[in-house]
């Protein structure tokens, strides 16, 4: 019995020493359980399966880009003028101008053509040009493609992810096919901020119904930078934080809204240290474009229109993207569609409306994607081809009449 007793107590002993010392061979948890652990590889292959179903959407993405190069091109070479006419055109000049040269300090006077000015335009789509010219020692007309390259394959991807979580993968690819394939989407190959305001709306609708509030509201605030019809996204993130409070008591919703305007906010304060008025955007989009009386553009694109026997293209695409996005808002109401898609495309359409010439535009119903993508998400599959393709069809010949010399010449 003795020598049973000093057994155990060496044993003891021997166990104390132990447990000071620590143990003699730390295990992973995977290890200590019997599961072995994921080797690297198997970690890509499960990354790469994830992102296979996105691959169709980006290959389509890539396809649509290719058509509108090639309307450009076509566009070029009929009227022997150089490429970067056509992709380098309108506000992209004024995009490529901030990037390459910064804000002018003065507001020009007057009103037309000779008051416009780069401080009309916001500032985050330049940032990004500058960025990738910098960092690629390319000039910014080149980083300006890259740019609006990537900004084309995020908004498909982005759309896709919103589209899925409601809608399914198939009617989500279907919805965002027709979303690129829309007529004023040719300018997602121009150096234009749709494409980056696209990526970035949808990605706050992800963040929003996944209650992830901050990074809805840092999103929705880059979006206030990006376009001005992107002010509609303070809306936006205000209804989710209402319904969040109103259903579930969540307080931490306020994030969302009380960081959406901080990037306009900002670049009103930039405005005022640099041209002398925190309105100098404004100002300066109202003497150079808006000069319109407000609400005019809807009832101005039916008068001209009718004024010119429909031999001008502006008027009478904008009297029709009118009647499409009316029809789209009433199918949408009917069929009762996601609350807080119509958050943020009844702000959008309002400040369409409220414009003396930009109206319910083909750009602004682009803007107004979530209208597009659910209807297209929503059609029959044997409706579904022919309209994408009419659609399609519908693309090239706008981005024809945008890309060309005409008289009537359509303008972006």
């Amino acid at each position: 019995m003795r020598e049973d007793s000093d057994a155990l107590v060496d044993t003891a002993r021997s166990e104390g020493d132990q447990e000071r010392r620590g143990p003699l061979l730390v295990l992973p948890p995977a290890a200590e359980a019997g599961v072995p652990r994921p080797e690297p590889l198997g970690r890509a292959r499960r990354l790469a399966a994830a992102c296979r179903p996105a691959l169709p959407v980006l290959g389509i993405a890539l396809l649509a880009h290719a058509l509108v190069l090639l309307v450009a091109v076509a566009a070029s070479y009929d009227s022997h003028t150089p490429l970067q006419n056509a992709l380098y055109g309108w506000d992209a000049h004024w995009y490529l101008t901030i990037a390459h040269s910064g804000y002018v300090h003065v507001i020009p006077t007057g009103q037309g053509d000779g008051a416009q000015s780069d401080l009309g335009f916001l500032p985050f789509l330049p940032m990004l040009i500058w960025v990738t010219a910098e960092v690629l020692r390319v000039g910014t007309g080149v980083a300006g493609q890259i740019v609006t390259t990537l900004t084309t394959l995020s908004a498909a991807l982005m759309v896709w992810l919103m589209l899925r979580e409601g809608e399914g993968d198939e009617p989500a690819r279907q919805g965002t096919t027709l979303l690129l394939f829309t007529p004023a989407a040719f300018v997602l190959a121009m150096v234009y901020t749709e494409g980056l305001l696209i990526t970035l709306v949808a990605g706050t609708f992800l963040a929003l119904r996944r209650q992830r509030w901050v990074l809805a509201g840092c999103l929705a605030t880059l979006v206030t930078i990006t376009d001005p019809v992107g002010l509609a996204v303070i809306v936006l993130c205000a209804f989710a934080a209402w319904v969040a409070i109103r259903e579930r008591r969540d307080w931490s919703s306020l994030w969302a809204p009380l960081i959406a305007p901080v990037g306009i906010l900002a670049f009103m304060g930039f405005l005022w240290s640099w041209a002398g008025t925190p309105f100098a955007w404004y100002t300066a989009q109202k003497r150079g474009w808006q000069y319109g009386s407000p609400f005019w553009g809807i009832p101005r694109s039916f008068v001209e229109g009718v004024r010119e026997h429909l031999q001008n293209p502006n008027p009478d695409i904008k009297a029709l993207s009118t009647l499409v996005v009316f029809g789209l808002l009433v199918w949408f109401i009917k069929v009762r569609g996601d609350r807080l898609y119509l958050a943020y495309v009844i702000p959008v359409l309002l400040l369409g409306a409220s414009s003396g010439v930009i109206a319910w535009s083909p750009r602004l119903a682009l803007r107004a994607f979530p209208l597009i993508v659910v209807a297209g998400a929503r059609l029959p599959q044997r409706w579904a081809v022919p309209v994408i393709a009419t659609s399609g069809v519908l693309m090239a010949v706008v981005a024809t009449l945008a890309f060309g010399t005409t008289p009537y010449a359509f303008t972006p």
